[in-house]
């Protein structure tokens, strides 16, 4: 984050406030906003387009 402020020829100031802002975004994330994006639940309808499976043709 340092090395990215130096980068851009920012003040040091607004490289803490970049510094600070990514942090706090890795913090809500590590602390649940992940999580509520990636939980996993069974679909409503297990066979959503109705008819059979069918399996490839194969290739040889």
């Amino acid at each position: 984050m340092a090395h990215m402020g130096r980068i851009l020829k920012w003040p040091k100031a607004k490289s803490a406030v970049l510094a600070a802002g990514i942090m706090a975004r890795y913090g809500y994330e590590r602390l649940g906003g992940w999580r509520r994006m990636v939980s996993l639940r069974m679909p409503e309808r297990r066979n959503a387009l109705g008819g059979p499976a069918t399996s490839a043709p194969e290739f040889a």
